[in-house]
């Protein structure tokens, strides 16, 4: 007899889970039955999905971003520095000069930069250097040049006058990818 109880509350049992699973599976309401289970159980957590996945094969493709190469420069500062022996030659006298560059593109730039100085009576001292710059970094550039011998007093004189020396930059090339 006791098998028989058994036997009966086990079938009771089966059917209650048949049905239920059959009223899930027909009501397609899975979610508020998580939560009827949550609060069933007496938490507020909400029941988590999977958010579907897209089947779409196409992705979005970004525009390509033109290159953009651009870049500043201060107008610099020039002077010259007499030598430290004043024997009877005259040694160690340069011209200087310096300037800022930054590039404010959005590629990488390569700049010449030009320093001159004018000398009375003689031709321009000049130098020039190359300088790559990534995106958004800026670079001092500095110029250091002997004067020639003899030409001291003319470089003295034009320094007198205005714009006897300064500093240009202009970007010769570009490279890298273009940001964003």
């Amino acid at each position: 007899m006791l098998r028989r109880d058994l036997y009966d509350a086990l079938v009771v049992a089966l059917v209650a889970a048949l049905v239920f699973a059959a009223w899930v599976g027909l009501s397609g309401e899975h979610r508020s039955i998580g939560h009827r289970v949550f609060d069933m159980l007496g938490t507020t957590a909400p029941f988590v999905t999977a958010a579907p996945q897209s089947t779409d094969a196409r992705v979005p493709t970004a525009e390509p971003v033109a290159a953009n190469p651009d870049g500043t420069f201060t107008k610099g500062e020039c002077d010259y520095i007499l030598g430290s022996t004043f024997n009877t030659v005259i040694s160690g006298a340069k011209v200087i000069a310096s300037t800022t560059v930054k590039n404010t593109g959005n590629v990488g730039i390569v700049l010449e930069v030009k320093a001159f100085w004018q000398e009375t009576g003689h031709a321009s001292l000049r130098d020039s250097k190359t300088v790559r710059l990534n995106v958004d970094k800026s670079a001092r550039v500095n110029f250091s040049l002997p004067i020639p011998a003899g030409q001291l007093d003319g470089v003295q004189n034009a320094a007198f006058h205005n714009n006897w020396c300064g500093v240009h930059a202009g970007i010769v090339n570009s490279y890298g990818v273009p940001t964003a």
